[in-house]
């Protein structure tokens, strides 16, 4: 299946609940970048490894003024467990019915869950880059990167 999104694009809006239950709107990073990281499964070793990743960089992120989501299948209360498990520090939506991860063309269609994708978004919610398969190690670190790039050329 290929990503009905692509670099230049309005990422479509999304509201989702997050790994609490309450909503997340794309509608509300008031003009901020955000990653957006959507992941097969919680408590798998890669997708465990990428959240991990992502929240040991989460303050640098946010220094960037950058907001970081991950996106899978998995339910509110397998999130909420995954991030205690975890001490998760970043956001994990839950689109539990795969409707907005088959929107974004990430459904694997041979397991229901999504694909591993990263969107980095800029302040007017545009795609600006673009990971397909991913890494999980290190992952974050390149987004980190990119974010730092794209910043200094006045992209995001």
């Amino acid at each position: 299946m290929a990503l009905k999104v692509k670099v230049g694009d309005a990422f479509p809006p999304f509201s989702l609940p997050d790994q609490r239950g309450q909503p997340v709107s794309s509608q509300g990073f008031s003009g901020k970048p955000a990653v957006i990281y959507f992941y097969p499964k919680d408590n798998t070793p890669g997708c465990t490894t990428e959240a991990q990743d992502f929240t040991a960089n989460v303050s640098q992120f946010l220094a960037r003024d950058v907001l970081v989501y991950g996106v899978s299948t998995d339910t509110v209360r397998s999130h909420d467990q995954f991030c205690q498990k975890h001490r998760l520090q970043i956001s994990l939506l839950s689109d539990s019915d795969a409707a907005f991860s088959k929107q974004v063309g990430v459904l694997n269609p041979l397991t229901g869950t999504s694909r591993r994708t990263t969107f980095l978004l800029d302040k007017v919610g545009r795609v600006a880059r673009i990971w397909e398969n991913v890494t999980p190690k290190g992952h974050a670190d390149e987004v980190l990167a990119t974010v730092d790039r794209l910043q200094g050329e006045q992209k995001l």
